[in-house]
Formats: structure tokens, C-alpha cells, sequence
């Protein structure tokens, strides 16, 4: 089975070029692993200590996973491109709210908390158990593996 003669490149470049930048602008990594970068420089400008600034990231687990249900319901039944593009697309205005409006610890963890609560939905990772996974990953999900196979050992 060669991959390129097959096509299975070309087949699935959207996908795997949508998931990748999902990824990279998403809630996890672009928030989530650059929030301690942050960190110093927040508590530093509004006069904050160390552990008001981390309450941020936890007030935007907290919604993000309250939010992550419905996220994947929306995923169910709108499809997970158009969720994704809301989500990321709310995203960057949660940014630029974080950077026009927040005037003080409250309006950071509002701003904060209604960003992630909305741009869970560009999150590439399954959620618990009890709540169904988030678009990014039911578009990879969705996709057809079965080229796979061969190279997995099943016949």
C-alpha cells in the first residue's frame, strides 16, 4: 500500500490541517500552556498577587468544563466546523476583551470565565466520561481510518 499512490494524503490534508490549527489557536494550548508566561507581568500591572492571577486559569477550567457538554451537542448538531470556527473566532475576542475591559480582578474573571466557557469548542481533547468529546476531535473522529488498517496488522 503506498500512501501517496492511494491518495490518502489528499484525502485527508483538511482534516489534519484543521485539527493542527485548531490545536495551536485553540483553548488549550494557546491559553491554557501560555498562562504562566502571564503570569509576573499581570500580577505586576494591576497590582495582583501570584494566586489572584492563577484563579483566572481556575475559573476558566471550571467554565470550560461546564460548557463542554454543550459544546459537544452543538458539535452533534450543527457539525463540528462550524462550532470550531465560533469557538475560535470567540476566542479572539475573549482576547481582545482581556486587553480593552478588565479594569480589576472581577472583570478578568468574568472576561476570563465567558471566554473559555465559549471557546471550548476549538479544544481538541475528549472530555470526561460523562459528557460527549468536543468538535475538533469528533471531525478527526469522523474521518475514515480504515486506510489504516493495513499498517495496524488487521486484515
Amino acid at each position: 500500500m503506498n500512501a501517496v499512490r492511494d491518495g490518502e494524503f489528499l484525502r485527508g490534508w483538511p482534516v489534519l490541517l484543521g485539527a493542527v490549527t485548531g490545536i495551536a489557536a485553540g483553548l488549550s494550548s494557546l491559553y491554557f500552556y501560555s498562562l504562566g508566561v502571564f503570569i509576573k507581568p499581570l500580577a505586576s500591572e494591576f497590582g495582583w498577587s501570584r494566586a489572584e492571577v492563577s484563579l483566572g486559569a481556575l475559573v476558566g477550567t471550571l467554565a470550560a468544563a461546564a460548557f463542554s457538554p454543550l459544546a459537544g451537542r452543538a458539535a452533534d448538531r450543527f457539525g463540528s466546523l462550524p462550532v470550531a470556527v465560533v469557538s475560535l473566532l470567540a476566542r479572539a475576542a475573549g482576547l481582545a476583551a482581556h486587553g480593552r475591559w478588565i479594569s480589576g480582578l472581577g472583570s478578568f474573571l468574568i472576561i476570563t470565565a465567558m471566554t473559555n466557557a465559549i471557546a471550548i469548542g476549538s479544544s481538541p481533547c475528549p472530555t470526561s466520561g460523562w459528557s460527549p468529546p468536543v468538535p475538533i476531535a469528533i471531525a478527526v473522529w469522523r474521518w475514515d481510518w480504515r486506510w489504516l488498517e493495513p499498517a495496524s496488522g488487521r486484515c
